[in-house]
């Protein structure tokens, strides 16, 4: 007994903190609250998930997207050459219709 009195004299008591102090006086969790835990917990794996499969789908159509940017690009040159055809055709016809004259 001699020595825990020695021990209290020498060393001051440790303060307890506010969180430790109102975390001892919480109640054990309900079922209820286990249940509601669960459920978000549920709901944030099936929230991750379709996040995940989102950016899977937005990194499809971004490469649809180059895709079909690409045919566009592809076609507009098409129409330029045929324009420049149908202008040269024209430039022949009206050289033809002249020489006639």
């Amino acid at each position: 007994m001699y020595c825990s009195v020695a021990l209290r004299v020498l060393r001051p008591p440790v303060p307890i903190s506010r969180s430790a102090i109102s975390a001892s006086r919480l109640p054990s969790r309900t079922p209820q609250q286990n249940a509601e835990q669960r459920d978000m917990d549920h709901r944030l794996g099936r929230t991750h998930r379709d996040i995940d499969a989102t950016h899977d789908r937005n990194q499809e159509l971004k490469h649809e997207l180059g895709m079909v940017g690409t045919a566009i690009e592809l076609l507009r040159t098409q129409i330029s050459n045929q324009e420049r055809e149908i202008d040269g055709l024209r430039d022949n016809l009206a050289t033809s219709d002249h020489s006639m004259d």
